[in-house]
């Protein structure tokens, strides 16, 4: 049974069926190999074989299980990838910032699993890394005035 779906993953949902990515949201399970028999990433691309779990990036404890687990199932899949990716709020596209496949084995490097990502889903290109340019709660940003404006004034 499918557990309740975040925000997030609902936002990496809807951006799939955009993308026309065939996806099983919790379709496929990995064996973990420990006392929790099994472990379902949020999301299988069938098509790719890549299975993808939405996180925070601040959530390393449920990471370092869930990389142990592809690890545990690394020898007997045939070429598959795993995502760790995040879809902040303000972003317009997902970010990876954990990658796994058989060619790279882990890549820690958000950028470089960033990179990675938009490849494995033939994507063109890796979207612009967002900015921050909102200033913080109740403070204004205020254009200085250039010399003739200045002079104007006085």
């Amino acid at each position: 049974m499918p557990y309740p779906t975040s925000g997030q993953e609902l936002i990496f949902k809807r951006w799939l069926t955009k993308k026309g990515i065939p996806f099983l949201k919790e379709g496929c399970s990995l064996d973990t190999g420990g006392a929790r028999k099994q472990y379902t990433p949020d999301f299988y691309l069938t098509d790719l074989n890549v299975f993808i779990e939405i996180k925070p990036r601040n959530a390393s404890d449920e990471i370092i299980y869930i990389q142990k687990t592809v690890e545990i199932n690394s020898p007997r899949m045939n070429n598959f990838s795993f995502f760790a990716v995040s879809f902040p709020s303000n972003a317009k596209c997902p970010e990876a910032f954990k990658a796994f496949t058989a060619e790279t084995e882990w890549v820690h490097d958000a950028e470089k699993a960033n990179t990675l990502f938009y490849k494995t889903l033939g994507l063109d290109s890796t979207p612009q890394p967002r900015q921050n340019t909102a200033p913080e709660p109740g403070r204004r940003i205020y254009k200085r005035p250039t010399p003739d404006e200045l002079k104007e004034l006085f």
